[in-house]
């Protein structure tokens, strides 16, 4: 259970640095902090794209 939680939070991680990494040309950041790393971890993808438009349209 804790090795699962620890995976997702992981994988949280890389995924928000590549996404970063990738969107960076534009001008736009997601910022990588406790609270984008939780939610990231607990609620996936959808959220990460749910970041990227807020970003974009805010």
């Amino acid at each position: 259970m804790i090795m699962t939680i620890i995976k997702k939070v992981v994988w949280s991680m890389c995924i928000l640095y590549t996404i970063n990494v990738i969107i960076s040309a534009t001008g736009y950041l997601i910022p990588i902090n406790i609270y984008t790393i939780s939610l990231t971890a607990f609620l996936g993808v959808p959220l990460i794209i749910g970041l990227i438009i807020l970003k974009y349209y805010i």
